[in-house]
Order: C-alpha cells, then sequence, then structure tokens
C-alpha cells in the first residue's frame, strides 16, 4: 500500500458486533470524536461484523468526520482486525482505540499529537486511563483511575494499560501484534516495540475510558490460554535485554 500522509493521527478501530453492542459502543465513540478539540484526525475501521450495521454508520457519519471504512474478511480474531487497520492508515502517527473504549476528554486526540510533538526521540506514547462497567459511563460510574508506568518485566505485568491508551508513530516496518497470542497480544507486542524503539514517553492525565463488559476479550478468553499464554511468553522473554 502507499504511505502517503493524510492526517496528523489516525485513530485505528477494529470493530466486530460484540454481542450486539457494537453498533451502540460506534454511536459512543462517535460523539466522543465529534467533540475533540482537533479535526487533524481520521477513522479508519475495520470491520469483522456479521451484518452491515457499522458499515451503514460509516456511511452516515462521513459528512462530519474523516472516515475510511474497510470489511476485513480475515481471521477473525481481536489482533489480525488491529493489525489490519494499522496496515491501511495513513496518519503521521497511529491510535489505537477499540471499539467498546473511548476518548475520555475533548483534548484526548490533541494531547497525544502534542507527545509526540514534544517528544521526538519517543516513537510511543501512553496516557492514563479510567474504567467503567457497561453503560455506567453515562452515569458518572467511573472506577480503577491508572497511570501508565513501565517495569522490566511488562511481559509478566501490564502495568502500562491495554492499546487504546497508546499511540505510535507510522512507520512502514512497524512491528505488528502476534496473531498466535490472545490473552498476552498486547503486552508481548509491547516487548517488541521496547526493543525496537526503546521506552514510550507517558502522559499522567486520563485520556481513555476503558470499558469492563462480559464481550470483551479478556472476559472471553479460558483459563487455560491464559495460563498457556503466560508461560510462552515468560519463556519468551525472562532475561531479555535491550
Amino acid at each position: 500500500m502507499s504511505y502517503g500522509i493524510e492526517k496528523k493521527i489516525s485513530i485505528v478501530m477494529p470493530t466486530h458486533e460484540m454481542g450486539g453492542n457494537g453498533i451502540k459502543y460506534f454511536d459512543q465513540q462517535f460523539q466522543a470524536l465529534l467533540h475533540q478539540t482537533t479535526d487533524d484526525f481520521d477513522l479508519v475501521v475495520s470491520d469483522q461484523s456479521t451484518d452491515d450495521l457499522i458499515e451503514k454508520r460509516c456511511e452516515y457519519y462521513s459528512d462530519r468526520i474523516d472516515i475510511k471504512y474497510h470489511r476485513f474478511d480475515g481471521p477473525r480474531r481481536a489482533a489480525n482486525n488491529v493489525n489490519n487497520a494499522m496496515k491501511l492508515a495513513t496518519g503521521q502517527i497511529l491510535k489505537p482505540l477499540f471499539v467498546d473504549d473511548r476518548m475520555f476528554r475533548k483534548d484526548s486526540l490533541e494531547t497525544y499529537i502534542q507527545l509526540h510533538e514534544d517528544n521526538p526521540f519517543h516513537h510511543w506514547a501512553f496516557t492514563g486511563f479510567i474504567h467503567c462497567k457497561d453503560d455506567s459511563a453515562e452515569e458518572g460510574k467511573l472506577f480503577n483511575p491508572r497511570l501508565p508506568r513501565w517495569n522490566q518485566e511488562i511481559y509478566l505485568s501490564n502495568t502500562v494499560g491495554c492499546p487504546s491508551g497508546m499511540s505510535i508513530l507510522n512507520h512502514e516496518d512497524l512491528p505488528i501484534i502476534d496473531d498466535t497470542f490472545l490473552w498476552v497480544m498486547d503486552i508481548e507486542w509491547y516487548m517488541r516495540l521496547y526493543l525496537k524503539y526503546d521506552l514510550p514517553v507517558f502522559h499522567e492525565d486520563i485520556h481513555t475510558l476503558i470499558r469492563i463488559h462480559d464481550e470483551s476479550v479478556s472476559s472471553q478468553t479460558q483459563e487455560e490460554t491464559k495460563k498457556s499464554e503466560d508461560e510462552r511468553v515468560r519463556e519468551m522473554y525472562t532475561g531479555v535485554t535491550r
């Protein structure tokens, strides 16, 4: 694909029907994005839904936000869908954002852009995040605010958060997420990003809302898979340093 630069930042959003709630979460995403303090962004949607609800909604919203919709028929795994969205994005900065999460503040995208402009030698960045359960955010019921921090055993203990709280410079040789992982796909990816680019930069304000619900990858992953992947990633990275 061509790597012509269009917007300052591309939101890369993997979507699927998510137990019937995907379209509701997408609508909430749109409302948060519509009120951002910058318009120098586009939304790249990689959709694996079995219906066309999100596709039609993208058409409906396309006169208000620069949306690039793609139907993705590849393997139905979270990693594949995120990777596809990243490959299709042309912004200078990539901002992963799962459809069930969303930007927490009106200046969130502007903050990610400024983070990279102020720290040109850091290839990736994280901001703080806070949690909600299902639609409790609409009622102001938020909990467990977290500020990201690095630890040398990030592959064993995730102290930076999920990809919805990060951004990364868009390079043609950007490492992609390993689609053989499910439970630890994020922290295994973080290790490879660290080995390639060194530490991310951290911003100690909350800019991402993370939703806890029964259809999330974390909730759907079987305990046997969790144990197997934990052991595999431990064997891969124990003793590995930059």
